[in-house]
């Protein structure tokens, strides 16, 4: 479980299996091995779970902790990689890095990552005959995103004022709201986008460069009682818990909200789609996407831009 804060890294383990409170170490990262003979830094397989520190908002952070995985923890191996970070900011804030805070965790973090563990990824399926997979946990909020028509904009100085001019799609060209009014709602939508848009572009490549040893899934998990609008403004945040209070009904519970992840996790191949290089679940089904995240020249330019922001060599398509 790789993430930020080890106290509800701690909690969810803890939620998942009580008695791993008996095995706790203070080491920064965590492990559920009641083998106490073993030393930490050498994992014993047959353990269930993990704590990992990784901040996605930061590139070094998120070398250091795909150097822990290998060279310290020495996971043999990895089936299945699941990219579940999300969050909304009320305000524009960059990160360490000087990257938008918002792409940067909902999709340029997910991207460095993946990348960097794509060749324990094959590894792994070369040696177990059987593909891996890529999870990204996207949200049907991406049909709200939007860009300025680009006819619309001549230069930086206009593009403020020409956003009202809108068309649906991801914008390349303003990608981190340096040229546009940064909104908490078009912004997040955007992120979505670009983690379908990066999803579909890593199951082409892998089926075109790989032979598809590596399958890509994206997915919406439902409307879930979570905190990522914890973030929002207060005039916006507590009118929402409000609405909430109404909603819960409706909303499923986190256990819930992760049922289509699991079910993408654990799909068999003969579930897999032939004709599509990443599929897109809700309620664990398969459900066609808008014609906005449809797109394989976008893709492409997004995973050549994401490259770029995350200081990674660009691939020539073979």
């Amino acid at each position: 479980l790789a993430c930020r804060s080890k106290s509800r890294a701690v909690e969810a383990m803890l939620n998942i299996d009580p008695s791993w409170n008996d095995c706790r170490s203070n080491n920064n990262y965590i492990s559920s091995n009641n083998n106490t003979n073993n030393k930490v830094g050498a994992i014993n397989p047959k353990n269930r779970m993990h704590f990992l520190p990784l901040d996605l908002t930061s590139i070094p952070s998120i070398h250091t902790a795909v150097n822990i995985l290998w060279n310290e923890m020495n996971i043999p191996k990895l089936d299945v990689l699941i990219n579940n970070a999300g969050v909304m900011w009320n305000e524009r804030r960059e990160t360490v890095d000087g990257l938008e805070m918002t792409m940067a965790a909902n999709h340029l973090g997910h991207f460095l990552l993946t990348n960097l563990l794509l060749p324990k990824l094959r590894e792994t399926a070369i040696r177990q005959k059987h593909p891996t997979k890529v999870i990204t946990v996207s949200s049907s909020l991406y049909t709200n995103a939007v860009r300025p028509r680009r006819n619309n904009i001549n230069n930086e100085a206009t593009a403020k004022s020409k956003w009202n001019a809108t068309e649906p799609g991801i914008d390349l060209h303003d990608l981190q709201c340096q040229n546009k009014p940064y909104r908490l709602f078009e912004q997040y939508a955007q992120s979505k986008l670009a983690n379908i848009l990066f999803a579909r572009e890593l199951g082409r490549r892998e089926k075109l460069q790989h032979g598809g040893l590596v399958q890509s899934h994206v997915l919406h998990p439902g409307l879930v009682r979570t905190n990522v609008t914890r973030n929002m403004p207060w005039y916006l945040y507590y009118p929402n818990l409000i609405f909430s209070l109404f909603m819960m009904m409706l909303q499923k519970s986190p256990k819930c909200g992760a049922y289509t992840t699991v079910y993408c996790a654990m799909m068999e191949e003969e579930e897999e789609s032939d004709d599509d290089e990443s599929c897109y679940f809700v309620n664990s089904r398969k459900q066609p996407l808008e014609k906005l995240a449809l797109s394989v020249d976008e893709g492409r330019r997004l995973w050549k831009l994401s490259c770029q922001l995350m200081l990674l060599p660009v691939e020539k398509e073979s």
